[in-house]
């Protein structure tokens, strides 16, 4: 489903979603993977 926005939120809201979207910058992305690990 495309909704034509860009749907980010900053806070988590309760359940996961996939939309066509650009995809995030591999080394945002692992930096988030390192901290999640960490915690």
């Amino acid at each position: 489903m495309s909704r034509g926005r860009p749907n980010f939120f900053e806070q988590y809201e309760g359940y996961l979603s996939s939309h066509d979207h650009e995809r995030a910058d591999d080394a945002k992305l692992a930096a988030l993977a390192a901290r999640i690990r960490e915690a």
